[in-house]
């Protein structure tokens, strides 16, 4: 009769792979969430930046989303 277990090299080299798997996509999903995080606050700066350009008040509040809010004041010189 023939054992249909499997040896512990087998169950150890499987292990190994799905852990070099799991690592390779933790990087990948770290990276994107970093690329992700500069591309809302560059997205959001040239908001800002492009609503101070077009409205001629001399204060802005900008809701960030959350309940967060930026203030800006602005002084005009003739």
């Amino acid at each position: 009769m023939k054992n249909k277990s499997f040896t512990l090299i087998e169950l150890l080299v499987v292990i190994v792979i799905i852990g070099v798997i799991a690592g390779v996509i933790m990087v990948t999903v770290s990276s994107s969430v970093s690329n992700a995080t500069f591309a809302r606050a560059k997205a959001f700066s040239s908001n800002v930046q492009n609503s101070m350009l077009l409205n001629s008040v001399s204060e802005w509040t900008f809701d960030e989303g959350g309940g967060r809010y930026w203030k800006f004041s602005v002084i005009y010189r003739s």
